[in-house]
């Protein structure tokens, strides 16, 4: 049976620095499970994958433009053939006629007759030649499908729970050029923004959860190419490698989205590991004695090493709840003999970690708010960063019950 722990954590402790004049701040770095914050529940924890191209119909309109441009281009090129070939007749027909002249007046006996010279056919002017369009290539549809991983769950072919992945397909920017000075002299390089979305839509047996594009795919990345000495030396190597470079981003951006996705679907179904800092904090003082941080702290450190080993949830509750009744005792100590701001901020964010590790969510909310209120600024930086997991992983504990 699972336990409702918002996080199963293996602590490692980093060491100990000074924070403050006698504040020391105790860094430990946890590695945890974190839950679902959409908990497949009834599915057995197993799902199937579908990879599905999208691209084809943009592929069509893409082809179906090139026919079209295509088709113009060969109209253009007929008429100016057909124009060239009724300038060439005319060009040939003046030049006999002059020829003819110049003839009857050498055969008349004019010695200083000019034969004339035959005028050059004009040129046949017609636009450029339609480049093809560039592709979305056929996916692997098996190597990605394998590729879509979800931490603690099991990938069962026609399962209910059912992911489709739908590939848009890569969109390329036109490039940016940069230039910078490398070896005294400038130099030109050219940056290019892709982005290659997928669309997820995901069932379960009671109808589709989410039907939108993955929001880790849409980002924008850049490609750099390699640094020319000038302009038209960038033209010449786009014109025999922007092909190679297209087919070469699109593995780029499969792969790419796999991590992406991935990330998303860990998140919001999967257990994955992850890892934060805590900080704990003990106070040194030679006017007063707060030996009550030191016994608190060792308390919390004793339970976070212990929840991750089975059967002990009584004894890291009971630590933990220790350790927080040492807290607000020198808590009213500090507001009564000193009235020390950064003690009782200090103070109020360990209360928060306590809370938060017992899920006691409303309480370390209310302890972070209380830190926040003592306007300190190094510890009010802390308290909000804390407030945005006790807020994520009360969400996700609560999903889970």
């Amino acid at each position: 049976m699972k336990k409702l722990f918002a996080l199963l954590l293996v602590v490692s402790l980093l060491g100990t620095d000074c924070n403050a004049q006698n504040i020391q701040d105790n860094k430990f770095r946890f590695s945890y499970t974190q839950l679902p914050s959409h908990p497949l529940k009834g599915s057995g924890n197993q799902y199937s994958v579908n990879i599905k191209e999208g691209f084809h119909q943009r592929n069509e309109d893409s082809l179906r433009l090139f026919e079209q441009r295509m088709n113009a281009y060969q109209t253009e090129v007929n008429n100016a053939i057909t124009n060239w070939e009724a300038s060439k007749i005319a060009l040939d027909k003046a030049h006999l006629q002059a020829m003819s002249q110049y003839e009857l007046q050498v055969l008349s006996g004019n010695a200083a007759a000019q034969m004339p010279i035959k005028p050059p056919y004009p040129g046949l002017n017609v636009s450029s030649l339609p480049k093809e369009p560039l592709l979305c290539k056929s996916l692997d549809t098996d190597a990605l499908k394998k590729g879509v991983q979800i931490t603690g769950l099991t990938h069962v072919d026609g399962h209910a729970f059912e992911i489709n992945l739908i590939y848009e397909g890569l969109i390329l920017s036109a490039p940016r050029m940069t230039q910078k000075v490398s070896n005294g002299k400038t130099v030109y390089e050219y940056v290019f923004n892709y982005s290659s979305p997928v669309k997820a839509e995901i069932h379960t047996p009671k109808g589709v959860i989410f039907n939108e594009r993955i929001a880790e795919t849409t980002s924008q990345r850049t490609y750099k190419t390699q640094a020319f000495n000038t302009k038209s030396d960038f033209e010449l190597w786009w014109m025999d490698n922007q092909e190679q470079v297209w087919n070469d981003l699109q593995d780029q951006a499969a792969q790419e989205n796999t991590n992406a996705i991935n990330g998303f679907l860990d998140n919001r179904f999967g257990f994955p590991a992850r890892q934060f800092n805590a900080e704990i904090y003990t106070i040194k003082d030679k006017n007063f004695d707060y030996s009550e941080y030191d016994t608190a702290f060792e308390l919390i450190r004793d339970a976070l090493l212990m929840i991750s080993v089975e059967g002990n949830e009584n004894e890291i509750k009971e630590k933990l709840q220790k350790a927080i009744k040492l807290y607000k005792n020198v808590d009213v100590v500090a507001k009564r003999q000193r009235k020390d701001k950064v003690v009782n901020a200090a103070t109020y964010i360990n209360l928060a970690i306590a809370y938060l590790w017992l899920n006691d969510f409303t309480n370390a909310e209310l302890s972070v708010k209380q830190a926040i209120s003592q306007s300190i600024n190094s510890y009010t930086r802390t308290a909000n960063g804390l407030l945005s997991i006790i807020r994520d992983q009360k969400q996700r504990y609560e999903a889970n019950r």
